[in-house]
């Protein structure tokens, strides 16, 4: 979120919309669900393991989940940091209102590969650095050259 505020239409914040994906011929919109893991490597010695553990543990706290949400307009993972300050941002505010309609992401070995072009374009384009039109271009023909059968 904090590089679509970078661009010139969303000095308000509030001017952004988000929305799930359109039903299509199915009937049922969606919207996509994602976010990151934390892991602890089993073979590490006992030292690194409970550093990286205390990592983990500060990572996932309501004050630091608050904190990064703040900063990044991310969606915190745990109910408590849903502070009236998180709940307040309009891109927070956003994406919850959406979330009810997620959907798990396919069993894809691709599928961490498709959102690169999808990341890189959104980001020209909501900067003001490239039209939509040739954003979605791109983004299409990135993502054609990584499905065998998909094509333009």
């Amino acid at each position: 979120m904090t590089n679509f505020y970078k661009g010139s239409a969303f000095k308000d914040k509030k001017n952004l919309g988000i929305a799930t994906v359109p039903a299509g011929s199915t009937g049922k919109a969606g919207a996509p669900t994602g976010g990151h893991n934390l892991s602890v490597y089993a073979g590490s010695d006992k030292a690194h393991q409970a550093a990286a553990l205390k990592f983990v543990n500060f990572m996932t706290s309501a004050q630091a989940q608050e904190t990064i949400a703040l900063k990044n307009s991310t969606l915190p993972t745990r109910s408590d940091a849903y502070t009236a300050q998180v709940k307040a941002d309009p891109g927070i505010a956003g994406y919850q209102g959406v979330l009810a309609a997620a959907q798990p992401r396919p069993a894809l070995p691709e599928y961490s590969s498709l959102w690169v072009p999808l990341d890189t374009e959104l980001a020209k384009v909501a900067g003001g650095k490239e039209s939509l039109d040739k954003g979605l271009g791109n983004a299409e023909l990135a993502i054609s050259e990584l499905l065998d059968g998909f094509g333009k």
